[in-house]
This record gives C-alpha cells, sequence and structure tokens, in this order.
C-alpha cells in the first residue's frame, strides 16, 4: 500500500514538474497568456501560446514599465522602448513590434501594421540584430478606443535569417503566416500596451 502511495506522488511530482508555466506580466496580476488571451491579442492576431509556457518581455519606455495592458500616451512611446527577455545564448530570435489595431479595432483593414522588427537578435541583446523594420512610433489617435500594440519575440530554429528589405510594406502584415513560412513556431515571449487616444491631431491613414 505503502509503495502505490508512493508512486501516485512520484507521478503527480513529475506531470507537475513539466505543465506549462508563463511567466507574469511585469507589475500585472496576470501571467502572459492569461493577458493575451484576455486582451484578446491570440484571437485577433491568430496566433497560440507555446506548449512550455510564454515569456514576459520587459518593455520600458523611459521610466514607464509596460504590464501587459499598460495605457500610455504617443509622447511616452516615441523613442525606441528598452527590451529584455529570457533567452537563451547560443540562440538567435526574431522581436516584432504590431500594432494589432490598424486602422481601427473596430475596422482593423491593415491588420496588423510593423512599427518594429529586427531579426537574427542573439540572445536578448537586441543591437545584434539586423534591421527589417526601423522603429516607427505610434502615431495621434481620434478614435474613441485605445489601439494595442504588442511586442513578440520568436526563436528562430532555422538558424540565421536573410535581413528583410528595410522598405517593406509595414501594413497588413500576417504575423502567423510569416512565422508559418521561416520555421519560427509560436511566440516564447510577449507584452503589449495601449496608446491613449486624443482629440486632436487626428491620424491621417492611407491602406
Amino acid at each position: 500500500m505503502i509503495h502505490i502511495e508512493l508512486v501516485i506522488v512520484l507521478i503527480v511530482a513529475i506531470t507537475s514538474s513539466v505543465q506549462p508555466i508563463s511567466q507574469m506580466c511585469g507589475n500585472s496580476t496576470q501571467n502572459v497568456e492569461d493577458a493575451f488571451r484576455n486582451g484578446e491579442i491570440f484571437k485577433d492576431l491568430n496566433l497560440s501560446p507555446p506548449s512550455d509556457g510564454m515569456g514576459f518581455i520587459t518593455v520600458t519606455y523611459g521610466k514607464k514599465q509596460v504590464s501587459c495592458g499598460t495605457l500610455l500616451s504617443v509622447t511616452d512611446a516615441f523613442l525606441p522602448p528598452t527590451i529584455s527577455y529570457v533567452a537563451e545564448s547560443s540562440n538567435n530570435y526574431t522581436v516584432i513590434m504590431l500594432e494589432v489595431d490598424f486602422p481601427t479595432r473596430t475596422s482593423p483593414v491593415g491588420r496588423s501594421y510593423i512599427h518594429w522588427m529586427m531579426l537574427n537578435v542573439h540572445g536578448s541583446d537586441i543591437d545584434s540584430g539586423n534591421v527589417a523594420s526601423f522603429y516607427e512610433p505610434p502615431g495621434y489617435l481620434s478614435i474613441a478606443e485605445p489601439h494595442r500594440y504588442a511586442f513578440l519575440v520568436y526563436k528562430q530554429s532555422n538558424g540565421l535569417m536573410e535581413p528583410r528589405p528595410q522598405n517593406i510594406i509595414r501594413a497588413k502584415f500576417n504575423v502567423r503566416e510569416y512565422a508559418h513560412d521561416h520555421g519560427l513556431n509560436s511566440p516564447v515571449a510577449g507584452n503589449y500596451f495601449f496608446i491613449e487616444t486624443v482629440s486632436t491631431n487626428p491620424a491621417k491613414v492611407t491602406i
């Protein structure tokens, strides 16, 4: 009887140790996967989390840290943020910042819009990567609902990638399709924020 109980305990312990673990979103009470589900990031980008849990990308604009849903102003996000994430030093990564709601959340006919894209990032050293799209800060919004901006990190399982031309079309970027075509699988880490709306300087968007 004792042996049976020990076996059961060992099975439970082993099973628990291999359960997917998603990191917490900075100062938020949610983990990354729950935040991406609740914020409908997975749904709207047609993505799935990795089977072994999703990491957190530390994103800092000046003195403001993004914690899965932080509200920022256009001024806050004018310059590129400092980012970091848990990475394997021997691997290369693709880092993408997307505007999920382009041009609006109710009519995202340009989803998604690339605001920043780095390829062949060695570990988490963003400066070591190749620029596929230079950082473009969020613009002013005149709509009633703030836009979502998502950061995604993909592990490059096929080694180095050919740098993309830097004059690529930023709108209508299908991140799921791109990841599939380049063997990137699911994003290994993520974070997102909102840009607040303003009553002046409406964005003029042409798709």
